[in-house]
């Protein structure tokens, strides 16, 4: 029982340490953090289990990794909140296929974020080593190493680190058919969905996350507000016809996915919880 206890406390104590730099053209940022997160499949709106590996230049809550749309990061990262890079992979792999964001603010708010795959036995590390909750090793991304899938400026990456591999939060709920329609979490979705086909920015304003709401009202200045009015009520349907597409709500803490389905495909809806209410995001 004592080698159990002390197993676990010198877990617990295992630093992240990471030394490295990004380069956006001509900016040189210092990647000072290391998170990793050993991200489950139990919503389904992934592909597969994937380890997330994410060198920052500051410190964020782990908890910001565990959303299968990582929209936060996103929005941090355009209000410069944050600057890194992300990767998404199996250790377990052979040959390895790496997805990669570079998280760093694109001159033009309507542009992504710059995006790549690498794959092949290294396949962005010169070294690697995932055991016993520890991953370490070396990432490396030389510049024309992959091609960007946005245009953006040149990026390079250099880290040398090492960090536990942390869960994710435990699913709370795991809500289908009407008791997921009729869930806090879709309720919320809905009021959102509602407030745009009606152009109620009040009301949007009131259902949604402050970054959700910013990225709203940029993208009706860039269009114009009657150009949005007509898009909102040709491409948000009736709330009647919405809820028949909510198949499952699956809440983590204080974070939520909701999956939408439709002939189309499926949708991956992010919500959080802000102060007791729940939100889009």
């Amino acid at each position: 029982m004592m080698t159990t206890v002390a197993t676990v406390i010198a877990f617990s104590m295992l630093a992240a340490e990471s030394k490295g730099t990004l380069k956006v053209g001509d900016e040189t940022i210092p990647l000072t953090h290391v998170y990793a997160l050993q991200r489950d499949n139990e919503e389904g709106a992934l592909d597969a289990p994937e380890l997330r590996l994410l060198f920052a230049d500051r410190e964020i809550a782990l908890t910001l990794l565990e959303p299968p749309v990582l929209s936060r990061l996103d929005a941090m990262a355009r209000e410069k909140k944050l600057q890194g890079v992300l990767l998404r992979f199996d250790p377990k792999q052979s040959p390895r296929e790496v997805h990669g964001t570079v998280y760093h603010a694109p001159a033009n708010p309507q542009e992504s974020m710059a995006f790549f795959t690498l794959s092949g036995e290294e396949a962005g590390f010169k070294s690697l080593e995932v055991n016993e909750g520890k991953i370490s090793g070396d990432a490396v991304y030389e510049e024309g190493e992959a091609g960007s899938e946005s245009d953006v400026p040149k990026f390079s990456y250099r880290v040398t680190f090492t960090a536990p591999v942390q869960k994710p939060t435990p699913l709370s709920a795991s809500l289908k058919g009407a008791e997921a329609v009729k869930s806090p979490q879709a309720q919320a979705y809905l009021a959102y969905q509602d407030a745009v086909r009606k152009v109620d920015f009040q009301a949007a304003k009131a259902s949604s996350t402050a970054e959700k709401f910013k990225a709203l009202e940029e993208f009706v200045q860039l269009v114009g507000k009657d150009a949005f009015a007509e898009q909102a009520k040709q491409f948000v349907p009736e709330r009647a016809i919405q809820e028949k597409r909510i198949t499952g709500v699956y809440v983590r803490g204080t974070n939520a996915t909701l999956i939408v389905k439709d002939e189309t495909g499926m949708q991956i809806v992010t919500l959080v919880e802000d102060g007791g209410t729940w939100k889009a995001d």
